[in-house]
């Protein structure tokens, strides 16, 4: 990865970036810089707005080398690991961030969420500071499996709430719209299980709210 300042060719206004190039083969899969602007864009699909901006370019010179693919990422300055930050300073409510990180993770199949990938910074829009989600290059992994149920990295166990707006926004993730948004970047087969992936998410928050009440799974606000 490159650090790199791009240029407003409009504005003038500069900002930092962090260029992850796409490399041959992927890495067996654990550096695919594509998957970073699916995450992005997927992210804000969901309403969630946790992972910085990324933009895919084709054919782009760093460092005096030169690059078939790869993805540009907002580097968010002033960012410490969350873990490092008092739960009473993160902004967000811990239980919402770590269930929509999950969804998310669940979706892209994105094994590789260890604690250092929760950042905290101010956010890029705004300035809030507040959490945010860094690394997603090790998503869509053939041999990756991802489940609700399974520990995260803070080990509050299984995740058994939804956000309403997450659960809301999960419901228009059709294969149309993902058809639409990632067609391209994702092939055929990856798109029919991401949307595999959601209607098991809904399936599984559903089966929760019948059994348990729904002020009992979600999370309003």
């Amino acid at each position: 990865s490159y650090q790199v300042r791009l240029k407003d060719r409009y504005t003038g206004r500069v900002v930092r970036t962090l260029f992850k190039p796409r490399v041959y083969g992927d890495a067996e899969g654990w550096h695919r810089a594509p998957i970073e602007w699916v995450a992005y864009e997927l992210n804000l699909m969901l309403g969630l707005d946790l992972v910085p901006p990324v933009a895919l370019r084709n054919d782009v010179d760093v460092d005096g080398k030169h690059f078939d693919e790869g993805a540009f990422i907002y580097f968010v300055e002033g960012a410490r690991v969350l873990e490092e930050v008092p739960e009473a300073e993160w902004g967000v409510d811990k239980e919402r961030l770590l269930s929509d990180t999950r969804i998310l993770d669940v979706l892209l199949q994105n094994s590789d969420r260890h604690m250092g990938h929760f950042m905290h910074a101010p956010h890029w829009d705004g300035g809030v500071p507040g959490p945010f989600l860094v690394d997603h290059a090790a998503g869509f992994r053939q041999d990756a499996y991802v489940s609700l149920e399974h520990e995260n990295a803070f080990r509050t166990g299984p995740v058994t709430r939804i956000a309403a707006s997450t659960y809301l926004r999960l419901r228009f993730l059709d294969s149309q719209s993902l058809t639409d948004a990632f067609a391209g970047v994702l092939s055929g087969r990856e798109l029919r299980a991401l949307v595999h992936r959601r209607n098991q998410i809904l399936a599984y928050f559903d089966a929760l709210v019948a059994e348990r009440g729904i002020d009992s799974v979600v999370i309003d606000g």
